[in-house]
């Protein structure tokens, strides 16, 4: 109306003292948009008078007992005032004259002994009714932003498509038909009345959030599904309501990372610890980790509640882990230690609980120990997103043909074999709350074939009887996570023993590239985005690493690293590596862990130049330090070639001249 009409301001001369600021339209919609929003509920603002819903409003507390004086009183002045008005030439007019001797007439009319006291008295009032209106409709986010935004009915306004237009959308009315279906309830967070009363107040910030992405439309597109795999609204757009750098946060999540974006829409609840901490220091200690989950586990209720309660812990720190590289804030090498620190905390702080709820049960074995190692990515503190877990359980006791002494007895190896799928089920069951990981136990002794739980003297005497090669390469990075300490330090000491085992580099070559030939088979790359599997990807550099630590650790335990990147440095300064392949292995380790963390937060498990989003470029190259894409891209083939190269040099080529001269002699 105050567009349409020039009412923005308010005045004496010409002003319409129905439909301008301060007017009597203002007193009508402030107690009507209150009847709207609580007239369902409370049946005594139910009536069609202003002057008796006013008094409506103060008797249920909404309004002040002086707001209610000041409107009513304004209410009678203004209609006494337009019926004097309408009565001067008998017409129906709302506006008061526009010259003086006119004004001067009016106020006469309408009792007042001067046009100055008139005046007062009339702009006191209308004053006083834009004030109480403006507080009202202020507390909510503006509806305006830089135009016209109407999405009632089934038609496209044109000056809202230009609004849009104008704030950098393409398509704008694909734009509108979303949020049209936002407003028909079509989606689940979209169904009830209040999630869409506050999402109408959020859609100018919204809009505006999501046109500072680098793709507007597609980012757009993206919080459409986000908004319609959500299972419910009011509680995340109540959030938004009362932090907006929320919705920008979410804003850029949906326009650069997809793969968070859905992880977001299936866990919204995330959002409240990205509130109170995202902004905060970027990287926490473990300690502070493990007192944060005691914290959490302390007012559990029971078992399943524990449970729970760390599936909801562990998610909020992933995600604010993901949200943290996504803006840069840490570095790959800090998200994968946090990554793997949340993953040892969560181990460290069930593990116990999990043995504590097996033993009201099943009891304990006197001087029984049990542990539990962590191999890969988990071993060498190299955790991705979406990274599972890989385990070994193993386990001592001075008698094995002891039983528990609980009230359901079970054998020693019973006992741990049961108490080692007791903690995979609390790891890995799906449950309301997600599961806390993925679990792979491939890598225990004779794999998928072996017993869940693993005495120690079996587990020596298979890897020194029966591993193969890439079982041992394996090995290089096992780290003992949790356990009892005696059997936590006996397996340390053993691992180290089991490395250190004298073969030859020529045994060595040909068994690494053997296992490197049998990958390429089953999983080839199907483009250089494919980081891991790709030669001179992360695969090759990693077999190259456990290849120097079984070659160098028989002589020098100290190079017997389970993380890749320290591996390398501790190579380059041992003098073992030529000093430019540890530059190289070093450079291009830190520059494809940076990658790879990006694509795994970003993206799903298949990458290519067709299916990284254009939204998420930027973000990638930042990551790296490259000007853009294409730019990314070219450094990406040029670092597999190289090491590929190095990898031929120094695997495969060996192990071609190893087979050869073995056919010789055959």
């Amino acid at each position: 109306m105050d567009r349409h009409g020039n009412h923005r301001k308010i005045g004496i001369f010409g002003h319409n003292i129905k439909l301008g600021q301060g007017g009597i339209r203002e007193i009508e919609f402030f107690v009507q948009t209150q009847q709207l929003i609580a007239g369902g509920r409370e049946p005594l603002l139910r009536h069609r008078k202003t002057i008796h819903a006013l008094a409506a409003l103060a008797d249920l507390g909404r309004i002040a007992p002086d707001v209610q004086d000041d409107l009513t009183s304004a209410y009678h002045f203004l209609r006494r005032l337009e019926h004097r008005i309408q009565m001067v030439a008998d017409e129906q007019t709302h506006t008061l004259p526009t010259q003086p001797d006119a004004i001067a007439h009016i106020a006469t009319f309408a009792g007042f002994n001067s046009v100055d006291d008139f005046e007062r008295t009339v702009l006191g009032h209308l004053n006083t009714v834009q004030g109480h209106f403006g507080n009202l409709f202020n507390t909510e986010p503006k509806l305006g932003g830089t135009g016209p935004l109407v999405f009632t009915g089934t038609d496209d306004d044109p000056e809202t498509l230009t609004t849009i237009r104008d704030m950098g959308y393409a398509e704008p009315e694909k734009v509108a038909a979303a949020i049209r279906r936002w407003h028909h309830g079509r989606y689940r967070a979209t169904r009830s009345a209040r999630a869409r009363e506050i999402l109408t107040a959020l859609i100018p910030g919204l809009l505006a959030a999501i046109a500072n992405t680098t793709q507007p439309d597609t980012a757009f597109a993206r919080f459409d599904e986000f908004l319609e795999k959500l299972p419910a609204g009011v509680q995340l757009f109540s959030l938004f309501q009362s932090n907006m750098g929320l919705l920008s946060l979410v804003a850029e999540i949906v326009g650069a990372a997809p793969r968070l974006a859905e992880y977001l829409a299936h866990t919204p609840e995330v959002l409240d610890a990205a509130l109170l901490q995202v902004d905060q220091t970027p990287v926490s200690r473990s300690e502070d980790r493990s007192l944060d989950l005691q914290t959490t586990l302390a007012v559990a209720t029971d078992y399943e509640d524990i449970l729970d309660r760390t599936r909801r812990w562990k998610k909020e720190e992933v995600f604010l882990t993901g949200v943290r590289v996504l803006r840069h804030a840490i570095t790959a090498e800090q998200s994968e230690a946090a990554l793997s620190d949340v993953a040892e905390t969560t181990i460290r702080e069930l593990l116990p609980r999990v043995r504590a709820e097996f033993e009201i049960q099943h009891g304990t074995i006197p001087g029984a120990e049990f542990i539990l190692i962590g191999m890969g990515k988990l071993g060498s503190l190299e955790m991705m997103f979406g990274s599972d877990l890989d385990l070994i359980f193993l386990y001592d006791s001075p008698d094995l043909s002891l039983q528990s002494n609980g009230q359901k007895p079970l054998s020693v190896s019973q006992y741990f074999s049961r108490l080692s799928q007791r903690m995979i089920n609390a790891l890995s069951a799906m449950t309301a709350e997600g599961r806390i990981y993925e679990i792979d136990m491939r890598l225990r002794p004779s794999g998928t074939a072996g017993p869940i739980a693993v005495h120690i003297h079996g587990f020596e005497k298979y890897q020194r009887e029966d591993a193969w090669i890439w079982e041992r390469m394996a090995l290089t990075r096992a780290r003992v996570i949790d356990g009892d300490p005696a059997l936590t330090k006996k397996a340390t000491a053993l691992i180290r023993t089991l490395l250190r085992r004298p073969t030859s580099r020529s045994e060595l070559v040909a068994g690494v590239a053997e296992m490197r030939g049998r990958i390429e088979q089953e999983r080839p790359a199907k483009s250089p985005w494919d980081v891991k599997y790709a030669r001179g990807g992360l695969v090759d550099i990693e077999f190259l690493c456990q290849y120097f630590q079984l070659l160098w650790g028989q002589e020098d335990d100290s190079l017997l690293v389970p993380n890749t990147l320290a591996a390398f440095v501790r190579f380059g300064e041992a003098g073992r590596l030529d000093p430019e392949i540890a530059k190289t292995l070093i450079e291009q380790t830190s520059f494809f862990h940076a990658l790879y963390m990006m694509l795994r937060l970003c993206l799903a498990d298949e990458w290519s130049d067709e299916t990284i989003p254009d939204g998420l470029a930027p973000a990638l190259a930042r990551a790296t330090g490259d000007k853009d894409l294409k730019a990314l891209r070219r450094r990406l083939v040029s670092t597999e070639q190289k090491i590929y190269a190095i990898f031929e040099k120094m695997i495969e080529i060996p192990a071609a001249q190893h087979a050869e001269t073995e056919s010789t002699r055959d």
